[in-house]
Protein backbone atom coordinates (compact mmCIF):
# COMPACT_ATOMS: atom_id res chain seq x y z
CA UNK A 1 0.00 0.00 0.00
CA UNK A 2 2.98 2.09 -0.24
CA UNK A 3 2.13 3.30 -3.80
CA UNK A 4 -1.47 4.51 -2.58
CA UNK A 5 -0.48 6.63 0.54
CA UNK A 6 2.83 7.96 -1.57
CA UNK A 7 0.35 9.02 -4.27
CA UNK A 8 -1.81 10.57 -1.98
CA UNK A 9 0.33 12.85 -0.41
CA UNK A 10 1.62 13.93 -3.98
CA UNK A 11 -2.25 14.63 -4.51
CA UNK A 12 -2.75 16.05 -1.45
CA UNK A 13 -0.50 19.14 -2.65
CA UNK A 14 -1.84 19.31 -6.19
CA UNK A 15 -5.09 21.03 -5.64
CA UNK A 16 -3.77 25.04 -4.78
CA UNK A 17 -0.93 24.29 -7.67
CA UNK A 18 -3.48 23.09 -10.29
CA UNK A 19 -5.71 26.47 -8.83
CA UNK A 20 -2.69 28.33 -9.44
CA UNK A 21 -2.10 26.80 -13.11
CA UNK A 22 -5.44 27.98 -14.05
CA UNK A 23 -4.56 31.74 -13.83
CA UNK A 24 -2.57 31.09 -17.15
CA UNK A 25 -3.83 28.49 -18.78
CA UNK A 26 -7.73 27.86 -19.48
CA UNK A 27 -8.87 24.44 -18.04
CA UNK A 28 -9.35 22.55 -20.87
CA UNK A 29 -5.65 23.40 -21.85
CA UNK A 30 -4.17 22.40 -18.61
CA UNK A 31 -6.00 19.16 -18.39
CA UNK A 32 -4.72 18.11 -22.08
CA UNK A 33 -1.34 19.12 -21.26
CA UNK A 34 -1.35 17.66 -17.58
CA UNK A 35 -2.93 14.16 -19.29
CA UNK A 36 -0.64 14.23 -22.12
CA UNK A 37 2.56 14.39 -20.12
CA UNK A 38 1.22 11.73 -17.41
CA UNK A 39 1.00 9.71 -20.83
CA UNK A 40 4.72 10.50 -21.55
CA UNK A 41 5.92 9.74 -18.12
CA UNK A 42 3.43 6.47 -17.65
CA UNK A 43 4.82 5.00 -20.65
CA UNK A 44 8.50 5.63 -19.90
CA UNK A 45 7.87 4.24 -16.87
CA UNK A 46 5.93 0.65 -18.43
CA UNK A 47 8.67 0.35 -20.51
CA UNK A 48 11.00 0.10 -17.67
CA UNK A 49 8.65 -2.23 -15.98
CA UNK A 50 7.55 -4.01 -18.55
CA UNK A 51 6.41 -7.84 -18.19
CA UNK A 52 6.13 -9.93 -21.01
CA UNK A 53 3.62 -12.47 -21.63
CA UNK A 54 0.92 -10.38 -19.66
CA UNK A 55 -2.90 -10.25 -19.96
CA UNK A 56 -3.95 -7.15 -22.23
CA UNK A 57 -7.70 -6.16 -22.02
CA UNK A 58 -8.41 -4.11 -24.97
CA UNK A 59 -11.29 -2.24 -22.92
CA UNK A 60 -9.53 -1.34 -19.50
CA UNK A 61 -7.54 1.72 -20.68
CA UNK A 62 -10.78 2.72 -22.90
CA UNK A 63 -12.63 2.91 -19.64
CA UNK A 64 -9.32 4.77 -17.91
CA UNK A 65 -9.16 7.58 -20.89
CA UNK A 66 -12.70 8.24 -20.58
CA UNK A 67 -13.44 8.11 -16.99
CA UNK A 68 -10.65 8.02 -14.82
CA UNK A 69 -8.65 10.60 -17.09
CA UNK A 70 -10.33 12.74 -19.33
CA UNK A 71 -13.96 12.70 -17.07
CA UNK A 72 -12.56 13.31 -13.99
CA UNK A 73 -9.88 15.96 -14.73
CA UNK A 74 -11.91 18.15 -17.05
CA UNK A 75 -15.09 18.27 -14.70
CA UNK A 76 -12.20 18.42 -11.47
CA UNK A 77 -10.33 21.16 -12.52
CA UNK A 78 -13.29 23.10 -14.54
CA UNK A 79 -14.84 22.81 -10.92
CA UNK A 80 -11.65 24.44 -9.81
CA UNK A 81 -13.04 27.83 -11.61
CA UNK A 82 -16.20 28.14 -9.57
CA UNK A 83 -14.49 26.60 -5.99
CA UNK A 84 -11.28 27.25 -3.92
CA UNK A 85 -9.49 24.56 -3.79
CA UNK A 86 -9.74 23.76 -0.15
CA UNK A 87 -13.44 22.93 -0.84
CA UNK A 88 -12.69 21.46 -3.94
CA UNK A 89 -10.44 18.84 -1.84
CA UNK A 90 -12.70 18.87 0.73
CA UNK A 91 -15.49 17.68 -1.62
CA UNK A 92 -12.96 14.72 -3.05
CA UNK A 93 -13.19 13.15 0.27
CA UNK A 94 -16.78 12.00 -0.29
CA UNK A 95 -15.29 9.55 -3.11
CA UNK A 96 -14.77 6.56 -0.96
CA UNK A 97 -18.82 6.25 -0.71
CA UNK A 98 -19.18 6.32 -4.56
CA UNK A 99 -16.59 3.79 -5.28
CA UNK A 100 -19.04 1.29 -2.70
CA UNK A 101 -21.83 2.04 -5.19
CA UNK A 102 -19.93 1.55 -7.89
CA UNK A 103 -18.03 -1.18 -6.78
CA UNK A 104 -21.96 -2.91 -5.67
CA UNK A 105 -23.47 -2.29 -8.96
CA UNK A 106 -20.15 -3.21 -11.29
CA UNK A 107 -20.73 -6.82 -9.24
CA UNK A 108 -16.79 -6.30 -7.92
CA UNK A 109 -17.69 -5.43 -4.41
CA UNK A 110 -20.40 -7.66 -2.72
CA UNK A 111 -22.84 -5.64 0.22
CA UNK A 112 -21.25 -6.27 3.50
CA UNK A 113 -21.73 -4.51 6.33
CA UNK A 114 -17.55 -3.62 7.25
CA UNK A 115 -17.03 -2.34 3.98
CA UNK A 116 -19.83 0.02 4.35
CA UNK A 117 -19.12 0.71 8.25
CA UNK A 118 -15.74 0.79 6.25
CA UNK A 119 -16.58 3.84 4.47
CA UNK A 120 -18.63 5.84 6.88
CA UNK A 121 -15.63 5.58 9.16
CA UNK A 122 -13.10 6.32 6.26
CA UNK A 123 -15.79 9.72 5.45
CA UNK A 124 -16.21 10.85 8.70
CA UNK A 125 -12.72 10.04 9.72
CA UNK A 126 -11.68 12.48 7.15
CA UNK A 127 -13.88 15.32 8.22
CA UNK A 128 -12.55 15.10 11.61
CA UNK A 129 -8.74 15.69 10.91
CA UNK A 130 -10.38 18.77 9.32
CA UNK A 131 -10.36 21.90 11.00
CA UNK A 132 -13.38 23.31 12.63
CA UNK A 133 -15.93 23.34 10.09
CA UNK A 134 -13.79 22.57 7.93
CA UNK A 135 -13.05 24.53 4.26
CA UNK A 136 -16.72 24.04 3.51
CA UNK A 137 -17.47 26.36 6.91
CA UNK A 138 -16.83 29.78 4.69
CA UNK A 139 -18.66 28.60 1.42
CA UNK A 140 -22.13 30.51 0.70
CA UNK A 141 -24.48 29.06 -1.34
CA UNK A 142 -24.67 30.56 -4.96
CA UNK A 143 -25.12 29.57 -8.60
CA UNK A 144 -21.16 29.08 -9.00
CA UNK A 145 -20.85 27.24 -5.55
CA UNK A 146 -23.58 24.56 -7.16
CA UNK A 147 -22.20 24.45 -10.43
CA UNK A 148 -18.39 23.72 -8.94
CA UNK A 149 -20.13 21.47 -6.11
CA UNK A 150 -21.70 19.32 -9.07
CA UNK A 151 -18.83 19.30 -11.23
CA UNK A 152 -16.52 18.18 -8.62
CA UNK A 153 -19.20 15.00 -7.56
CA UNK A 154 -19.00 14.25 -11.28
CA UNK A 155 -15.88 13.81 -11.66
CA UNK A 156 -15.45 11.74 -8.45
CA UNK A 157 -18.40 9.66 -10.11
CA UNK A 158 -15.91 9.36 -13.18
CA UNK A 159 -13.17 8.41 -11.22
CA UNK A 160 -14.93 5.77 -8.78
CA UNK A 161 -15.88 4.19 -12.32
CA UNK A 162 -12.15 4.02 -13.65
CA UNK A 163 -11.15 2.59 -10.17
CA UNK A 164 -13.36 -0.19 -10.04
CA UNK A 165 -12.85 -1.24 -13.50
CA UNK A 166 -9.15 -1.69 -12.57
CA UNK A 167 -10.81 -3.96 -9.97
CA UNK A 168 -13.15 -6.05 -12.17
CA UNK A 169 -10.27 -6.27 -14.91
CA UNK A 170 -6.97 -6.11 -13.82
CA UNK A 171 -5.75 -9.48 -12.51
CA UNK A 172 -2.64 -9.03 -9.90
CA UNK A 173 0.79 -10.32 -11.37
CA UNK A 174 -0.58 -11.06 -14.91
CA UNK A 175 -1.89 -7.59 -15.75
CA UNK A 176 -0.66 -5.32 -18.29
CA UNK A 177 1.90 -2.25 -16.80
CA UNK A 178 1.13 0.29 -19.54
CA UNK A 179 -2.83 0.00 -18.94
CA UNK A 180 -2.46 3.13 -17.02
CA UNK A 181 -0.34 4.90 -20.07
CA UNK A 182 -2.42 4.03 -22.66
CA UNK A 183 -5.51 5.13 -20.76
CA UNK A 184 -3.66 8.50 -20.24
CA UNK A 185 -3.04 8.63 -24.23
CA UNK A 186 -6.63 8.18 -24.87
CA UNK A 187 -7.84 10.85 -22.45
CA UNK A 188 -5.17 13.45 -23.53
CA UNK A 189 -6.38 12.71 -27.01
CA UNK A 190 -10.19 13.26 -25.54
CA UNK A 191 -9.60 16.38 -24.00
CA UNK A 192 -7.49 17.65 -26.73
CA UNK A 193 -10.71 17.15 -28.64
CA UNK A 194 -12.65 18.39 -26.24
CA UNK A 195 -10.68 21.62 -25.95
CA UNK A 196 -10.33 22.40 -30.07
CA UNK A 197 -14.00 21.74 -30.23
CA UNK A 198 -14.80 24.29 -27.52
CA UNK A 199 -12.34 27.03 -28.89
CA UNK A 200 -10.20 26.79 -25.81
CA UNK A 201 -7.15 27.07 -27.16
CA UNK A 202 -8.15 30.94 -28.07
CA UNK A 203 -7.85 31.88 -24.79
CA UNK A 204 -5.19 34.25 -24.13
CA UNK A 205 -2.34 33.41 -22.15
CA UNK A 206 1.47 34.21 -21.95
CA UNK A 207 3.46 31.50 -22.21
CA UNK A 208 6.71 31.18 -20.85
CA UNK A 209 8.91 28.93 -18.74
CA UNK A 210 7.18 30.53 -15.75
CA UNK A 211 3.91 29.58 -16.97
CA UNK A 212 4.40 26.11 -18.24
CA UNK A 213 6.64 25.29 -15.08
CA UNK A 214 3.11 24.21 -12.80
CA UNK A 215 1.68 22.30 -15.70
CA UNK A 216 4.78 20.60 -16.16
CA UNK A 217 5.25 19.55 -12.23
CA UNK A 218 1.36 18.60 -12.27
CA UNK A 219 1.64 16.64 -15.81
CA UNK A 220 4.74 14.75 -14.91
CA UNK A 221 4.58 14.42 -10.85
CA UNK A 222 0.65 13.73 -10.01
CA UNK A 223 -0.30 12.88 -13.02
CA UNK A 224 2.20 10.43 -14.68
CA UNK A 225 4.20 9.29 -11.50
CA UNK A 226 1.07 9.29 -9.48
CA UNK A 227 -1.63 7.53 -11.49
CA UNK A 228 0.78 4.51 -12.18
CA UNK A 229 1.72 4.06 -8.28
CA UNK A 230 -2.00 4.53 -7.42
CA UNK A 231 -3.37 1.84 -10.90
CA UNK A 232 -0.76 -0.28 -9.06
CA UNK A 233 -2.17 -0.03 -5.96
CA UNK A 234 -5.32 -0.56 -6.66
CA UNK A 235 -4.68 -3.73 -8.55
CA UNK A 236 -2.87 -5.00 -5.69
CA UNK A 237 -5.61 -4.46 -2.80
CA UNK A 238 -9.44 -3.08 -4.25
CA UNK A 239 -10.92 0.10 -5.09
CA UNK A 240 -12.71 0.48 -1.94
CA UNK A 241 -9.52 0.29 0.49
CA UNK A 242 -7.77 2.52 -2.03
CA UNK A 243 -10.24 5.07 -1.94
CA UNK A 244 -9.82 5.02 2.24
CA UNK A 245 -6.33 5.65 2.30
CA UNK A 246 -6.76 8.48 -0.22
CA UNK A 247 -8.76 9.73 2.85
CA UNK A 248 -5.80 10.02 4.17
CA UNK A 249 -4.70 13.24 2.01
CA UNK A 250 -6.55 15.18 4.94
CA UNK A 251 -4.62 14.36 8.03
CA UNK A 252 -1.57 14.06 5.97
CA UNK A 253 -1.74 17.84 4.87
CA UNK A 254 -2.02 19.12 8.48
CA UNK A 255 0.95 17.03 9.62
CA UNK A 256 2.52 19.10 6.37
CA UNK A 257 1.56 22.24 7.12
CA UNK A 258 3.09 21.87 11.07
CA UNK A 259 6.46 20.31 9.95
CA UNK A 260 6.84 22.23 7.09
CA UNK A 261 5.04 25.65 8.26
CA UNK A 262 4.72 25.35 11.76
CA UNK A 263 1.33 25.11 12.05
CA UNK A 264 -0.94 23.89 14.99
CA UNK A 265 -2.63 20.89 14.34
CA UNK A 266 -6.13 19.84 15.14
CA UNK A 267 -6.69 18.27 18.35
CA UNK A 268 -9.38 16.42 16.52
CA UNK A 269 -6.62 14.90 14.43
CA UNK A 270 -6.35 11.79 16.58
CA UNK A 271 -9.49 10.57 16.35
CA UNK A 272 -9.84 11.17 12.91
CA UNK A 273 -6.53 9.23 12.08
CA UNK A 274 -7.77 6.65 14.51
CA UNK A 275 -11.16 6.48 12.30
CA UNK A 276 -9.44 6.32 9.46
CA UNK A 277 -7.27 3.23 10.54
CA UNK A 278 -10.05 1.24 11.55
CA UNK A 279 -11.71 2.11 8.19
CA UNK A 280 -8.67 0.00 6.09
CA UNK A 281 -8.41 -2.66 8.68
CA UNK A 282 -12.27 -3.52 7.75
CA UNK A 283 -11.43 -4.58 4.15
CA UNK A 284 -8.40 -7.09 4.43
CA UNK A 285 -8.35 -8.85 0.77
CA UNK A 286 -8.72 -7.61 -2.59
CA UNK A 287 -12.09 -8.93 -3.73
CA UNK A 288 -12.44 -11.76 -6.13
CA UNK A 289 -12.99 -11.08 -9.55
CA UNK A 290 -16.02 -12.04 -11.50
CA UNK A 291 -15.03 -12.17 -14.86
Amino acid sequence: MIELFATTAIWGLSFALAKKALNRLHPLELVTLRLFLGAVTATIIGRLRNRPNVERRALLPILLGVFEFAGTYILYTWSLKFLPSGVVGTLTLSTSALIFVVALVAGVQKFRVEALAGTVLSIVGAFFCLPAGGALSGLTPSSEALIGGGLIMASNLMFAIGNVAISKFQVPGASDPNATASGLWIGALLSAIVCAASGAYDHPHELSVQALALPLYLGIVPTGLGFTLWNQGVEKTSALKASFIFNFKAPLALICGWLLLGEKLNPRLALGLVLLVLATRMIRKKPQTLL
